[in-house]
């Protein structure tokens, strides 16, 4: 038997599980961020970070980020690069999430990450990442 997922389904499932993965790690409060989830202060924009469970090439560190407008986009950063998916439907952020505050550099494992009004950029320290904003998401080549 053979199953065909239509890109329809595959957005959808691919929806669901950002949002489990959104609402999973546990929410953290004010000045007491520790790397695990933040959010911009337009609420445009939020992140979460984890550790990878996967085979192959990797330095155990996943950076997730949603932007939900004007259409959602989900963005995920890692060792191989930065990949950014459309997504139906806004995603949903920790209401308890720290506030990633404008002009404010973020360091975490091979993650470094500016907040602007302009948007959020984000690289992994082998050069790639991703620049995310209202305009959209724009893919940093590595560097190195």
């Amino acid at each position: 038997m053979i199953f065909q997922i239509t890109d329809d389904t595959f957005m959808r499932i691919h929806s669901a599980l950002l949002l489990l993965a959104l609402s999973v790690v546990p929410a953290l409060a004010g000045d007491d961020f520790d790397g695990q989830q933040f959010v911009m202060p337009s609420k445009n924009i939020n992140c979460i970070i984890q550790a990878e469970r996967v085979e192959g090439p990797s330095d155990g560190w996943r950076l997730y980020c949603v932007r939900n407008l004007p259409k959602t986009i989900a963005v995920i950063l890692n060792k191989q690069g930065a990949e950014g998916y459309p997504t139906e439907g806004d995603q949903p952020f920790n209401e308890d999430a720290w506030v990633f505050p404008y002009g404010n550099v973020w360091h975490e494992g091979p993650f470094r990450c500016t907040s602007a009004s302009e948007g959020l950029t984000c690289t992994h320290t082998d050069g790639h990442g991703f620049k995310l904003s209202r305009k959209g998401f724009v893919r940093i080549e590595d560097e190195m």
